[in-house]
């Protein structure tokens, strides 16, 4: 197996044009990765003067929505096709499961020039009981640390869940769909759970949180969008620079107190929009007082953990978060929305799992191995599990390091769970990223890589893998980016422009097939 001792490549990441600056050792109009797919290619003297932009080919992008797709090894080669035409991406196939089909849409989104998804993925699930379907459910509801208390009616016809009741927020909707969706067998959710407001309010204030949401979300850009509310209902319009961050606007919108509908079909979805202009008005500094605040905002929102007392304080954009909830999925949210917010430099995540009465170990155990069984992506695996001290180990093996994130994230979600020992073997050699922009189908696993410990691929290969996410990666669009491979390990070096550039430098590294990524990128 051929192993270059240092491979170096100088990306262009910052044109405007659909190409990527050559390795100094590529002459050819396009370099090709050991999959045969193939990555446009400059002249290795291309700078980021370019005032033009060219159009990203249909093929181009159904290649690389192919790459992250199959990558992630939820969807198998072959079972699904995937058609471009003019960025507009069609998904046609099938799943086994509800959550890969949506998952599918949400990490197509995250790929440079996609402007729309149509999702035609036909969920053929194993035919199950619709009662043993309920049941599993209505545990899957009570189980959750966080949807526990949620007063929701379950039935299920054709293996279609039906859920009927009444919540407090959208955000709190959601997660109750989210929970049926992972429900092994499930073909739909006809979700008609009823959202009560406790009054009606103006709208001048109601577009003063959307703006807000906007303004503070790190996620979204949104410096060229404009946002209207009449009689409830939010109108957003302008542009962005990918469907990711269109959708995520979306959600931001929905998630205030009071919207009624979200119309977005006036966002314009521009892949070679430059970032300086997407974060127009957005402040260089934000000040730690109101980053506090912005975080504070965010945890009452969620319904993961707006029901525990969390103390949060800002130190130079270092966030500190302390004090006591009953779950670690609620401990890793928590960290999450505060690192998901605009000047947020790191997070120190102090909170402690804690509950005055907790399950026995064996009872927590049962419903850990309950919850491995209910989730369609570790169901069919042999996992065993232990607790010791509210601590679960969780062994056996699976096929994909997706499928060991989803097993993580199922236990974290059991109340009195204090950590989980991921001691699982995986048969893959491609690692599982955790991506902020697929949340809530991608496991929460507090940005947690699962990866080899080594490669199978040559450095070479590795490195022009590395070249492709870093290009089809529309969160990126600014500075140098220098890549070294030795031995599966990415040295990145050079410059970017904020921190979060910084950070989806590091996902595509990763998800190029870097068993270890040293990030040496400057930030402006």
């Amino acid at each position: 197996m051929f192993r270059s001792k240092w491979i170096t490549c100088v990306l262009g990441v910052g044109l405007v044009s659909a190409s990527v600056a050559a390795c100094d050792q590529t002459k050819s109009t396009s370099t090709n990765d050991t999959t045969g797919t193939s990555t446009p290619a400059t002249d290795q003297n291309a700078t980021n003067t370019t005032t033009t932009h060219e159009k990203l080919s249909d093929s181009d992008i159904t290649q690389a929505v192919e790459r992250r797709l199959f990558a992630d090894g939820t969807i198998h080669d072959g079972d699904v096709v995937i058609k471009t035409t003019d960025g507009v991406v069609q998904l046609i196939g099938h799943t086994d499961n509800l959550i890969t089909k949506k998952r599918a849409e949400l990490l197509a989104s995250t790929v440079k020039g996609v402007r729309s998804i149509s999702n035609r993925i036909e969920v053929k699930t194993p035919k199950r009981a619709d009662s043993d379907i309920q049941n599993e459910v209505e545990h899957a509801l009570m189980f959750d640390a966080a949807a526990e208390a949620y007063e929701i009616d379950v039935t299920v016809k054709d293996q279609v869940v039906k859920l009927t009741g009444k919540v407090d927020s959208w955000t709190e909707q959601k997660l109750a769909e989210r929970i049926a969706e992972g429900v092994r067998g499930v073909k739909r959710v006809d979700d008609q759970i009823q959202v009560n407001y406790d009054k009606q309010r103006p709208d001048s204030e109601v577009l003063a949180d959307v703006q807000a949401r906007l303004r503070w979300d790190a996620l979204v850009d949104q410096g060229m969008l404009q946002e209207s509310v009449e009689d409830g209902v939010v109108t957003l319009s302008g542009v962005v620079g990918s469907l990711a961050e269109k959708l995520h606007a979306r959600n931001d919108a929905w998630k205030v107190v009071g919207v009624k509908n979200v119309k977005d079909d006036d966002v314009d979805v521009e892949w070679w929009a430059k970032r300086s202009d997407l974060r127009a008005n957005r402040p260089t500094y934000e000040p730690d007082g109101e980053i506090d605040n912005a975080i504070e905002d965010a945890l009452l929102i969620d319904p993961r953990v707006s029901s525990f007392d969390i103390d949060v304080s800002v130190d130079g954009g270092v966030v500190t978060l302390k004090g006591n909830v009953t779950s670690l999925k609620a401990k890793r949210a928590a960290a999450q929305l505060a690192n998901d917010t605009t000047g947020v430099r790191g997070v120190k995540n102090l909170l402690q799992v804690s509950m005055t009465k907790p399950p026995t170990d064996a009872v927590l155990a049962d419903r850990v191995r309950s919850a491995l069984l209910f989730d369609p992506l570790t169901s069919g695996f042999e996992l065993p599990v232990t607790v010791k001290d509210g601590v679960a180990t969780l062994n056996g093996t699976v096929n994909t390091y997706t499928e060991k994130a989803e097993a993580e994230d199922a236990a974290s979600a059991i109340a009195g769970i204090k950590d989980v020992k991921n001691q699982i073997d995986v048969k893959s050699e491609v690692a599982f990223v955790f991506q902020e922009y697929s949340y809530p189908l991608s496991p929460l696993v507090d940005w947690k890589t699962f990866r080899p410990d080594k490669s199978g691929t040559s450095d070479a290969s590795i490195q022009s893998n590395i070249a492709n996410e870093l290009f089809w990666s529309p969160f990126l669009d600014s500075g140098d980016i220098n890549v070294r491979v030795d031995q599966g390990v990415a040295t990145l070096s050079g410059t970017v422009d904020t921190w979060r550039e910084r950070n989806a430098a590091t996902t595509s590294a990763y998800e190029g097939g870097a068993t270890i990524v040293k990030n040496e990128l400057s930030v402006k």
